[in-house]
């Protein structure tokens, strides 16, 4: 990946890397510290997370289990969720059950190391965002979880526009 400028008067928003050769996020990506919950039973993938989240502004929080999601997210409200396919006490689709229940809720992006066509449709179909293969590509990384934020705010930004009251804004 190409370096990037970095300091005030660079012109790009530093906590976002270039998304290819000669290009740049636009200006609508996160320009803010952005919570993202990482549930992995894996500490590897919290640790590969945790350095490419280094590079951004984003904030990473971590859970190891179904369980411990939904007791982060009643203590934390999040818009991006990223869930390993299995977990120690169930899967993503528990997380995205569980996640629902919030009053904005978040998210959820799928993990794993074999994401196929038959992952994607189940995930889009069952209502999570999208799904990133394992080991984490830093641009990929956060092309989606920009992405996924900024649909969030959106979908909360619309939900005010029509009278409800919308949080993270």
């Amino acid at each position: 990946m190409p370096a990037r400028p970095e300091g005030p008067d660079s012109g790009k928003n530093p906590s976002l890397p270039a998304e290819g050769p000669g290009s740049r996020l636009d200006a609508s990506s996160p320009n803010k510290i952005v919570t993202v919950l990482s549930v992995s039973g894996s500490d590897a993938d919290h640790l590969a997370l945790g350095h490419l989240f280094r590079h951004t502004k984003w904030t990473l929080m971590e859970s190891r289990s179904c369980h411990d999601a939904a007791e982060v997210l009643r203590k934390h409200p999040v818009p991006v969720i990223i869930c390993e396919r299995s977990l120690p006490d169930g899967d993503w689709k528990d997380v995205l059950r569980e996640s629902s229940g919030q009053p904005h809720p978040p998210l959820l992006i799928v993990a794993c190391r074999l994401a196929d066509d038959c992952l994607w449709t189940d995930v889009m179909n069952c209502g999570g965002y999208d799904v990133l293969e394992k080991p984490f590509n830093q641009g990929e990384l956060v092309r989606v979880v920009s992405l996924a934020w900024l649909a969030w705010k959106d979908q909360w930004q619309r939900a005010g526009e029509r009278g409800i009251n919308a949080a993270g804004e």
